[in-house]
């Protein structure tokens, strides 16, 4: 699991930003006209590279004239392929698409920390997606261009024509041309896919509203689509919409999508959307799920949304997992959700141990009088003399 240190992760993010941004090139070129002449000379380029280099440095025309003519170059083709189409769209005033690429730095530091800052579109602030000018010019030069591709896509190329659309209609559009051509069904497929795609928002957008209804993100390709995220928030909305269209969830299933995620909010949000589709959970797996969590209020949540999914589990196994707590608080809690637990049953002879866990009388016994109630059994004199010495 990635250790993550929250409290410098802001000023990180700045200045990779700012060493990122200060690495690609800047508009200080010629006007486009001078450069390329019309849009058109764009789809001619014999070299889209060095074509895509020398873009990158042009101004381009804050005009209607200009945006209309990069729509007239693509419906006026017979036939397209994806990088001259990618190529056009860079064209487009306002939309630095190749600054926008997403791109992850890691940074090492002490105690084996690392640190992952994603950065891309989701880093600038530009507003929502298909709320900038000329967003229409860019949906409208992808839908047409899509339907002029004559030959199959790259899984890079479909990954960048779906993350350039800047509406729900292109994305539909583009997903139906190129996903024939990359994705087989395979777990494989969907993750060079989605490897390709530059943003949460677009990657949630295709797997919930274009794969998930057509019985795409089944089996393995579910967590696929949920480590594919970048960010918790996006996983968590993956996990829910696939936990709701399904009858029941394998305990794997959330084993592995729980340690997708970065922070302990996320693996308790897995655990919400999911706990009651599971079936009977072992001592081992409530084990896992709170040696997940890094703090007490997130074992604390694993433990109460998965003690009623509970099987059988001795009192003895019940202490393991309470063991892995810091504080006497959460023991406490971690007792009274399993001891609430009608299956559970505690000897008289487990008391000593229970109680010993605690750090502090108090918490001693207030462990005592949640698992008392639960006994089986009574108390020796030999138990009680246990008792008494662990107080």
């Amino acid at each position: 699991m990635r250790a993550v240190a929250p409290l410098v992760l802001f000023a990180l993010v700045l200045t990779a930003c700012e060493s990122t941004h200060r690495g690609r090139p800047t508009r200080d070129g010629p006007p486009f006209a001078e450069a390329f002449g019309t849009p058109a000379a764009l789809l001619a380029a014999d070299d889209v590279l060095a074509a895509r280099e020398r873009l990158a440095t042009v101004r381009l025309p804050d005009s209607k004239e200009h945006h209309e003519a990069l729509v007239a170059a693509v419906t006026g083709a017979d036939a397209i392929d994806a990088e001259r189409l990618l190529l056009l769209t860079e064209a487009v005033h306002g939309y630095e698409f190749l600054r926008g690429e997403s791109q992850t730095i890691v940074i090492r530091g002490d105690a084996d920390a690392e640190v992952f800052v994603a950065l891309g579109e989701a880093v600038r602030a530009e507003g929502p997606r298909g709320s900038r000018p000329y967003a229409k010019v860019v949906d409208t030069l992808l839908i047409e261009g899509c339907a002029r591709l004559d030959h199959a896509v790259s899984p890079s190329e479909a990954g960048r024509l779906l993350s350039r659309t800047r509406s729900a209609e292109a994305l539909r559009t583009v997903a139906a041309r190129v996903l024939p051509d990359v994705d087989d069904g395979s777990a494989a497929a969907l993750r060079g896919l989605l490897d390709e795609v530059t943003t949460d928002e677009v990657k949630l957008e295709l797997a919930l509203n274009e794969l998930l209804p057509a019985g795409g993100l089944e089996g393995e390709r579910a967590t696929v689509a949920v480590e594919a995220m970048a960010f918790d928030g996006a996983r968590g909305e993956v996990v829910e919409a696939v936990a709701e269209r399904r009858a029941a969830i394998a305990v794997e299933d959330l084993v592995r999508w729980m340690d997708a995620m970065a922070f302990d909010s996320g693996r308790t949000g897995v655990l919400a959307a999911v706990a009651e589709k599971l079936p009977a959970v072992g001592a081992d797996d409530l084990r896992r799920a709170v040696s997940m969590m890094a703090f007490d209020s997130g074992r604390e949540k694993a433990i109460a949304h998965l003690a009623p999914r509970l099987g059988e589990v001795s009192f003895d196994e019940a202490i393991a997992t309470v063991e892995a707590f810091s504080f006497d608080a959460g023991r406490i809690a971690a007792f009274e959700s399993l001891c609430a637990e009608p299956a559970m049953r505690v000897r008289a002879r487990d008391l000593p141990r229970a109680v010993g866990i605690a750090a502090f009388d108090a918490g001693r016994a207030e462990i005592l009088s949640r698992v008392a109630p639960r006994l089986v059994d009574g108390v020796d004199v030999e138990t009680a003399r246990e008792l008494l010495g662990a107080m």
